[in-house]
């Protein structure tokens, strides 16, 4: 009776993650760990929700402790444990995590895509395709390997080559708050970040208690306020660094020109310009602050 009230909470607690109601999810967990302090599965599922909610260094322990706990879910483990490493940047434990998750099973496919985005990242993108085609050929339908396949896409040229893999993602995704995440991320790259934040928005409004998704929103709605506009035209053109040189090269040729009124005129322009430029996003930190 016991294994079988265990099974039906792990089959919401599944449902849940399934569907990105994560806190929901969490709160099965807990009730469940009543019961089996000792099972490793609910451990990685706890770990899993922190990590969804931004609470990486939570969820590097209680993964830890899930693996105290016997053999169980290893490769789960070991690969979840690789995500935070690579969202953390640290690239040499991400790759032992995911070396340990292809010796206990070297046809693992979402092993092979995180494997493939570490070598992208890492400047190694002969082993990073190599390793890409291997996770398509393992499972060319796995959410994780079209996610990783698509981010690794963007910034390159072939922009066919990213839409197709984003609709494919969208196909397997199982859940809104991922579709909203990768299309969020998609319009970053294209610099569209009105469209952008809308996707954050959706994501955040499915998954309200995500720290991470609530600064990605708040960070946004600054970055797209009105008021940034001509920091964002100067941004386009090189950021600060060429608008001086471009000053610089004004300046000098009205000088040699005689415009010298033209030349006090345009100095004047720049230096408000740098004033807004430094007074604006803090201004707009202290009303974002203020609202909450």
């Amino acid at each position: 009776m016991e294994q079988s009230v265990a099974a039906k909470t792990k089959q919401i607690i599944y449902h849940y993650l399934e569907i990105g109601r994560f806190e929901t999810a969490l709160d099965y967990i807990k009730q469940a760990l009543e019961n089996s302090p000792d099972d490793p599965e609910l451990y990685y599922y706890m770990g899993y929700v922190f990590y969804r909610q931004d609470r990486n260094e939570e969820a590097v322990e209680v993964l830890h402790q899930a693996l105290s706990y016997g053999d169980e879910y290893q490769e789960e483990i070991y690969l979840l444990l690789a995500s935070i490493c690579i969202d953390a940047d640290q690239w040499v434990e991400a790759e032992e995590n995911l070396l340990k998750v292809l010796e206990l099973n070297p046809n693992n496919a979402e092993a092979h895509a995180h494997y493939a985005y570490l070598m992208k990242k890492t400047g190694h993108k002969e082993k990073a395709e190599r390793l890409i085609q291997e996770a398509h050929r393992l499972d060319p339908d796995d959410e994780q390997v079209l996610r990783y396949a698509h981010l690794m896409k963007l910034g390159d040229k072939d922009k066919e080559e990213q839409f197709f893999l984003l609709e494919r993602f969208i196909e397997q995704a199982d859940n809104q708050v991922s579709v909203h995440l990768q299309l969020g991320l998609h319009e970053l790259f294209r610099e569209r970040h009105g469209q952008a934040l809308k996707h954050f928005k959706e994501a955040y409004l499915l998954d309200p208690t995500n720290q991470f998704l609530a600064e990605v929103v708040k960070e946004l709605e600054q970055d797209t306020h009105f008021l940034y506009a001509p920091l964002r035209w100067v941004n386009k053109i090189g950021g600060p660094a060429v608008l001086w040189i471009i000053a610089i090269a004004i300046s000098l040729a009205g000088q040699l020109l005689g415009l010298d009124k033209f030349v006090a005129v345009f100095i004047g322009i720049y230096l408000i310009y740098a004033i807004y430029s430094w007074t604006v996003p803090l201004l707009l930190k202290i009303y974002y602050k203020l609202r909450g």
